[in-house]
């Protein structure tokens, strides 16, 4: 129901990364049947997040789990269990040829492959203008993402539905 997604607090930050701490929380979740967690890079940010998506994992064993991640550190994901698809972006290499016609065929296949699949919910766990703009391609899904003052990139917190304040 994510009507009353909003109300409950979903993750918390450790020095170890990300968990999940409100139990009520599961009333919102158990719901849900696939997320996708928008973590691109870098590699240690991507290791940082997999301790949130076990705590995930063994609370709502039925969510099926997507992750959006740069090409160059796709391996990193797909070594979770409960990761189900990887999907690669290419942002590094694309930003440096924008204006090069493959880069374009390549940006809307991404894009096609974020739609393939329905989401309940895009979770954005990198807090980026880059992340949030890549999260808000997949269409007709809540985004959820960090308040603006528990960011580096507050601009970041305004394409969220639903923002979490986090201590830093």
């Amino acid at each position: 129901n994510l009507s009353t997604w909003g109300k409950f607090p979903l993750i918390h930050r450790w020095p170890a990364g990300f968990r999940l701490v409100n139990p009520r929380s599961a009333r919102t979740i158990a719901g849900m049947s696939r997320l996708l967690l928008v973590r691109m890079s870098s590699m240690g940010d991507l290791i940082h997040t997999l301790p949130a998506l076990t705590d995930l994992a063994r609370r709502f064993p039925d969510v099926r789990v997507d992750w959006l991640a740069e090409e160059a550190f796709v391996d990193i994901p797909r070594l979770h269990p409960a990761v189900d698809q990887v999907i690669p972006i290419a942002w590094r290499r694309w930003r440096k040829r924008l204006w090069h016609p493959a880069t374009w065929g390549a940006l809307r296949a991404c894009h096609q492959a974020l739609n393939a699949r329905r989401y309940d919910l895009v979770l954005d766990m990198q807090g980026l203008i880059k992340s949030a703009l890549v999260a808000r391609w997949v269409r007709n899904t809540p985004l959820g993402g960090y308040a603006a003052d528990s960011i580096r990139e507050p601009l970041a917190s305004r394409a969220y539905d639903k923002t979490y304040q986090v201590s830093r």
